[in-house]
């Protein structure tokens, strides 16, 4: 596989498609962002990009040109998503490599409003607080971008402050041209309080001021998470297979 420069990304479009289920992706080609891998680039036939702790794979060109890469972004990719044929190869490079699989949330379309929780500061997320998601206990929560500035002039979020602490956020994890995928976060100790539905909420409502649809990502087993889509709207819609490198959750 052979590792391409930023200004080589658009080779990558022979593969990855404008309108993947992942939104993340073509935001990643299309600002150049992360790393990226093909096997020709004349006439690439496989592909794999990274960015944050996620990875995608595309194509159908020879799988086991693949385990070096893979080996290589191991040390900080968690989840790679791609499709079912690419499970040898993945588990045969990776020993830590689980099957599971993300579902996928559309959103009604219609407008909700929710009771603020009392006695705490809802704030949009700017430059610096963009720098505070990690209070959130959610690490992965602005992985898709460079830093506050870069988020701020691509995605939008909204966070809770309690305690003089970033507690909670809902931000757009991944956004293109046409739909944003929402990311959220509560610290353990604030759970079960409404933050995440209603900052969700905001996102949402955001999303459709600037023309994006939202869409809503997780996994099978994380009942909070598929609690505040349906609260704030969205209906399971259809799953893709990923892998987990580590704990499978």
């Amino acid at each position: 596989m052979i590792e391409l420069e930023k200004s080589e990304y658009p080779v990558l479009k022979n593969l990855f498609s404008d309108d993947h289920p992942y939104v993340e992706v073509p935001m990643i080609i299309n600002d150049r962002r992360g790393r990226a891998w093909v096997d020709s680039k004349l006439n690439p036939r496989l592909g794999l990009i990274a960015m944050g702790d996620m990875a995608f794979i595309e194509g159908d060109g020879e799988t086991r040109y693949l385990k070096p890469v893979i080996k290589e972004i191991s040390s900080s990719v968690i989840e790679i998503c791609c499709d079912l044929k690419f499970k040898s190869v993945i588990t045969e490079t990776l020993d830590n490599a689980s099957e599971n699989q993300n579902i996928f949330f559309f959103h009604d379309g219609k407008i909700r409003q929710f009771r603020k929780p009392s006695e705490i500061k809802v704030v949009e997320i700017d430059e610096k607080l963009f720098d505070r998601l990690h209070e959130t206990g959610e690490n992965w929560l602005g992985s898709m971008f460079n830093n506050g500035d870069d988020f701020v002039s691509k995605g939008f979020g909204y966070g809770i402050i309690a305690d003089g602490i970033l507690v909670g956020a809902a931000v757009t994890f991944g956004v293109d041209k046409n739909r944003v995928n929402i990311g959220v976060g509560t610290h353990p100790d604030f759970r079960l309080k409404g933050f995440s539905t209603f900052c969700t909420c905001a996102c949402v409502n955001k999303a459709y001021e600037r023309r994006l649809k939202p869409i809503w990502i997780t996994g099978p087993t994380n009942l909070a998470s598929k609690a505040v889509a349906i609260k704030n709207g969205f209906t399971q819609s259809f799953e893709l297979p990923n892998f987990w490198l580590g704990p499978n959750v």
